[in-house]
């Protein structure tokens, strides 16, 4: 996979949530979610990590928490999303 070539949307949020905070989101009515732990009945949603500010920078804290980031700048690509653009102080292959 290319990681380089994903475009903002669900199925990064999800790869984010996998990847960054080791939770693994199910794709249940159309949309990622996981058991609510509370409420037996009821669904937490996926953030969307590559469309909202606010939890863009959970991510940047997650980041930093794990001891990867050296450099982080926000970027504004041209269809209109704000992104975070990284660097990884110790490449690791994801798979």
């Amino acid at each position: 996979m290319e990681y380089a070539s994903l475009t903002p949307g669900r199925d990064l949020d999800a790869l984010v949530a996998e990847r960054v905070f080791g939770v693994r989101y199910q794709l249940i009515h159309g949309d990622y979610c996981i058991d609510d732990p509370e409420d037996p009945i009821a669904y937490l949603v996926c953030p969307d990590y590559s469309t909202n500010i606010a939890a863009c920078f959970r991510v940047e804290e997650r980041i930093e928490e794990m001891g990867l980031i050296r450099t982080l700048r926000l970027c504004l690509s041209g269809n209109g999303y704000s992104q975070f653009c990284f660097r990884i102080l110790e490449p690791r292959r994801i798979r």
